[in-house]
């Protein structure tokens, strides 16, 4: 099917390309098998408590089917669910989702070009804070200076959230970095697996990368107008061929596959508490958990420039605004707001 920029769904709504589009019928049988977990609900009961046919409800459950649900028809008694599908559908990630905006309006995507630029022509539009943009696959994702951002089909996470936060443009670098902690704080709770971040937008373990952060915004001269955090992580498969880092995927490290809306859910908790957290105590508050969790505080780094010009030294922490400080040989301090950091590993 054709992927093209969704009009807004309904508050709550969700839609998903790739299937046929479901009706909103769908989704209500779908909640009503929910409710009835573990046990039958009779067919006659769905097709009054729905004002349908029991051929309507039918094609329904067979609609559900082909999304990959599994439902149970036991003659004389009805349908069971029986297990989900760990898909990027709107009703699996709001299912036990505990958060109050990061989520609660989802749209999904079987393939698409790219989550973040699908994001921002819905935030330009006005879509909603915590608006989530989620994909099995991307056709154009990217990473941070244009770089390809590269995931096998329908293994991996590939979404894209608005913002809307009441800061200045300067603040904008610690939204990238409380997303990273969001990250790495989701990953370590659902697997135990120890993340690091890399600043400005990488997440580590065991110095290979298994994610990356790519935020983009829209601001006035003295406030932004809103902000689109694209994260892709590599959930049940890393991309192969030479990178300019090593990679890796948490299901490698883990030895077995990962469920993938769990983490999601997760990860969109951790995000939420962080952010309300950073709107009321301030962005500042972000800084000391990011640079607990850096893998680059108080290391000998070598670092990029925009312009080519590189620096060496050590990491002495973050200021206000996000921004790496470096401490030369000489003794001065540089700021760095954004550039290329590699460790300097000593000789032997």
């Amino acid at each position: 099917m054709k992927t093209l920029p969704p009009n807004l769904p309904p508050q709550g709504g969700g839609i998903y390309f790739g299937f046929p589009q479901q009706e909103l019928s769908t989704a209500k049988v779908l909640n009503l098998l929910r409710e009835n977990q573990g046990s039958c609900i009779s067919g006659e009961e769905l097709s009054a408590r729905m004002g349908v046919s029991r051929t309507a409800v039918w094609k329904q459950i067979h609609q559900l089917e082909a999304a990959g649900y599994q439902v149970e028809a036991i003659p004389h008694r009805g349908y069971r669910l029986l297990s989900t599908p760990d898909r990027l559908l709107p009703d699996e990630i709001r299912a036990g989702l505990q958060t109050r905006v990061l989520g609660q309006q989802v749209i999904c995507f079987e393939s698409t070009g790219s989550t973040n630029d699908l994001a921002l022509e819905l935030a330009a539009q006005g879509a909603q804070e915590g608006t989530l943009i989620a994909a099995e696959n991307q056709t154009r994702g990217r990473g941070r200076r244009e770089r390809t951002w590269i995931s096998k089909a329908g293994a991996n996470l590939l979404f894209s959230l608005i913002l809307r936060p009441p800061w200045i443009a300067e603040q904008a670098p610690l939204i990238t970095l409380m997303l990273a902690v969001a990250v790495a704080e989701g990953i370590r709770r659902e697997t135990g697996l120890l993340a690091r971040i890399k600043w400005p937008n990488d997440v580590l373990i065991k110095d290979a990368k298994v994610a990356g952060i790519l935020t983009e915004m829209r601001a006035q001269t003295d406030a932004i107008e809103y902000v689109v955090c694209g994260i892709g992580i590599n959930v049940n498969a890393a991309p192969a061929g030479a990178l300019r880092q090593p990679t890796s995927s948490l299901s490698k490290l883990l030895g077995k596959p990962l469920l993938r809306l769990s983490l999601l859910r997760r990860i969109l908790y951790e995000a939420e508490q962080l952010y309300f957290k950073a709107r009321h105590n301030g962005p500042r508050s972000v800084l000391e958990t990011g640079q607990n969790l850096s893998c680059l505080q108080g290391t000998q780094v070598l670092i990029q420039l925009a312009n080519q010009e590189h620096l060496e030294g050590m990491i002495i922490g973050m200021d206000d605004y996000g921004a790496l400080l470096l401490r030369l040989e000489s003794g001065v301090t540089r700021r760095i707001t954004s550039g290329e950091v590699s460790l300097v590993r000593p000789e032997g």
